[in-house]
């Protein structure tokens, strides 16, 4: 019998890392974002990694239009001028 669907919980560290694409939504106000590394569906291929966080962490992120993960809806990736706001 297929276990239900459960929502990932975000905790109050910045960040967790997956280690593979969630099938369900982000609970707790986190959201999904990944590095400026080439997308891929594999985590981990090519440097590529993703993560949950919270959108009021000191990381600076903004919304992706990429297309990785499409099911999960909206996503972000670390913001281009990053280093900039340092």
């Amino acid at each position: 019998m297929p276990q239900p669907k459960q929502s990932l919980p975000v905790q109050a560290r910045d960040m967790i890392y997956l280690s593979r694409i969630p099938q369900h939504s982000v609970t707790g106000g986190g959201v999904v974002v990944h590095n400026c590394v080439r997308p891929s569906r594999r985590l981990g291929t090519r440097g590529f990694r993703a993560w949950v966080q919270n959108p009021s962490s000191k990381i600076p992120i903004e919304p992706c239009d990429c297309g990785w993960a499409s099911e999960l809806g909206e996503h972000y990736r670390i913001a281009r001028n990053a280093d900039a706001a340092e």
